[in-house]
């Protein structure tokens, strides 16, 4: 009887430990994808920049040439376009990598997450509750998303 005593409470303890285990390597995932998000948005914000500047450069050239106030306004409005691309680019590499579908959502408090969840399905709000449980674990939070997912229901 001891003998099985002994090997159920062995199996229990290996058991725990691969829950463990099996824990930690979903939350290194989610880490390193939400790290890959944010160098691919990093990275577009980048190339969008040198963009912009080369066509500044260019413009600058155009205005030299005679064409100053309508070069100086083009660029302005490449960078400008450049910069919202970039922006939409690191917003969808965040979805992708955390599924959370409200932008820039790991440096906004709560007042701010909360003040956007009327604008997301059930699905959406699920997503965001499951990520926010595997990372900051706001309780206050965590129930502001569950009165809309019950309401949803």
């Amino acid at each position: 009887m001891s003998f099985y005593q002994e090997a159920l409470s062995t199996a229990t303890q290996v058991g725990q430990q691969n829950m463990q285990q099996a824990a930690q390597a979903t939350q290194q995932g989610v880490q390193a994808g939400v790290q890959a998000a944010s160098q691919a948005g990093q990275q577009a914000m980048e190339a969008t920049s040198q963009a912009g500047q080369q066509g500044a450069q260019a413009a600058n050239q155009a205005a030299q040439q005679g064409a100053e106030a309508t070069a100086n306004q083009s660029a302005q409005q490449g960078a400008r376009g450049g910069e919202q691309v970039a922006r939409a680019g690191a917003f969808a590499a965040q979805k992708v990598a955390t599924g959370v579908h409200i932008q820039d959502y790991d440096n906004l408090n709560v007042g701010e997450i909360v003040e956007q969840l009327d604008n997301l399905s059930a699905d959406e709000l699920q997503k965001v509750r499951v990520y926010e449980k595997q990372n900051k674990d706001r309780d206050s939070l965590i129930a502001q998303i569950d009165r809309r997912i019950n309401a949803a229901a």
